[in-house]
């Protein structure tokens, strides 16, 4: 498979990835609002992040398929990397969020999030 298509495939899954997120945030507001549902308002909540991870995905890979120019002679790849540590971020911070609601150790379970991404 040459570059080009390559790059064609991985912009398609990842505009279909937003799509998707659109589409399920979208219905589960919706109903959410209709039945007054608070757990389903919850779900909608964190399909709606993960919309926002799917649209920096999105970005990343339209980036990154871009050719190597004066400034990044090795292409621009290394976007994909960014995307993700932007990713584990929002992930981290909706883990203490959620530790930190619970009871106050929020902290601790950013901490152990983050070591654990980290070795892995």
């Amino acid at each position: 498979m040459d570059a080009a298509r390559a790059n064609q495939e991985k912009n398609s899954a990842a505009l279909n990835s937003v799509a998707a997120a659109v589409f399920l945030t979208s219905l589960k507001i919706g109903v959410g609002l209709w039945s007054g549902s608070i757990g389903i308002l919850a779900e909608a909540a964190h399909s709606g992040l993960d919309f926002i991870a799917a649209l920096v995905t999105y970005v990343a890979v339209r980036a990154a398929g871009k050719p190597p120019d004066a400034e990044h002679l090795y292409g621009h790849g290394k976007i994909e990397n960014l995307s993700a540590m932007v990713e584990t971020f929002l992930l981290l911070a909706t883990c203490s969020w959620i530790g930190g609601g619970r009871d106050k150790s929020g902290f601790w379970t950013f901490l152990l999030v983050f070591d654990a991404n980290i070795v892995v």
